[in-house]
């Protein structure tokens, strides 16, 4: 309850226009309440964590090189784009015959590893930053194509535009992330921002889990 409070009395958050914020989250809630469905959970927990590479890492980068940080982040750019073109078309034809949850685990994973790296690597080389984001590109490459054919898959017959629909909703992900990490980094440290989102890929294979059974 206390993590809660943090979060919403944070300055990022607080100052947000609050009818905007009630309407956005029950608007959800609702969404999710009427097609109880795990992918929307899901979808809306790895948006979250995709988030930070446009906005919580570089916020990262920043505090801990300074005015060196612009070359740092030009050069991640740069790996996550020949990352994302290089390997999306090999990694698509490689799980091809794997089943849509499997491959969104696998990438998941890969999210997942991103995340531990982003723990332990040295702080100021830029050969572990630059590793540590081509996993999470390969994540990045696996999972969020995944998305969109998994809600055409899991969408009931003649509800597909309804599911489409909720699946929009699961966008707040990408909203709630960076206030998340900017709630998290200046609260506590960056270490704790990534054992969470470490926590939220755990929660999200799980859920997986749930799914195929």
């Amino acid at each position: 309850m206390r993590f809660i409070q943090r979060l919403l009395t944070h300055p990022s958050v607080a100052n947000f226009n609050q009818t905007v914020w009630a309407m956005l989250i029950g608007g959800f809630i609702v969404r999710i309440s009427y097609f109880m469905s795990w992918p929307f959970l899901i979808i809306f927990l790895v948006l979250i964590v995709y988030s930070q590479a446009y906005a919580t890492v570089p916020q990262i980068i920043t505090g801990l090189l300074g005015g060196d940080a612009a070359s740092l982040i030009v050069l991640l750019t740069v790996v996550n784009c020949i990352t994302v073109t290089v390997f999306q078309f090999p990694l698509l034809k490689l799980f091809r015959r794997l089943s849509i949850a499997t491959r969104a685990q696998i990438g998941i994973v890969f999210l997942l590893l991103a995340q531990l790296l982003f723990i332990v690597i040295d702080d100021h080389s830029l050969v572990a930053w630059s590793v540590a984001f081509f996993v999470f590109s390969l994540g990045e490459v696996i999972t969020i194509p995944t998305i969109s054919v998994q809600i055409d898959e899991f969408a009931k017959t003649g509800l597909r535009g309804s599911y489409f629909g909720a699946a929009a909703f699961s966008e707040l992900g990408n909203a709630i992330g960076p206030m998340f990490g900017a709630m998290m980094i200046s609260s506590f440290s960056n270490d704790h921002y990534f054992m969470a989102t470490t926590l939220i890929c755990s929660i999200c294979i799980a859920c997986y889990g749930i799914i195929r059974r």
